[in-house]
């Protein structure tokens, strides 16, 4: 006989993750100021995850179909709990999203042969952990320190 059957389990305590103030949202913004191919991708990544609050796998996964800078919608296609959902966002994040994809991921080496909306450098694309290393990166630059995108 299992001495812990029908016993329920013990609740752990859940992470609080402190949510960003205006002015290191400002400041992450700001750190990615200029015009190489990691600036404006990390702009429009930055902003369409603070403007939409999608998560970090959502954002990796998303497709070039899947954004329509024009319209300022995305379409998360599967979310947490297998949920697609479509989501406006604003004319800054639009800005910076068309500025990506004309000045930075049209002349990457995979902009013809993939899909997928994040490009990496040196012929990569951009998955999650590079999604995390690249957050906490601008985060340094922006002088708030760790982040949890």
């Amino acid at each position: 006989m299992d001495p812990l059957r029908g016993m329920t389990p013990p609740k752990l305590d859940e992470k609080v993750v402190h949510p960003l103030t205006e002015d290191e949202i400002k400041a992450l913004v700001k750190a990615c100021r200029g015009t190489g191919f990691r600036d404006h991708r990390d702009e429009a990544i930055i902003r369409l995850m603070l403007e939409t609050g999608m998560r970090a796998g959502e954002c990796v996964a998303l497709q070039v179909g899947d954004v329509d800078w024009i319209q300022g919608k995305v379409t998360v296609v599967r979310g947490k709990g297998g949920r697609g959902r479509v989501i406006a966002f604003g004319p800054h994040t639009s800005k910076a999203g068309l500025a990506y994809m004309r000045k930075a991921r049209a002349g990457h080496k995979l902009a013809r042969t993939s899909q997928q909306l994040w490009l990496g450098e040196n012929s990569r694309l951009l998955g999650y952990s590079g999604l995390w290393q690249m957050m906490n990166v601008r985060a340094e630059q922006a002088g708030i320190g760790k982040l949890h995108p």
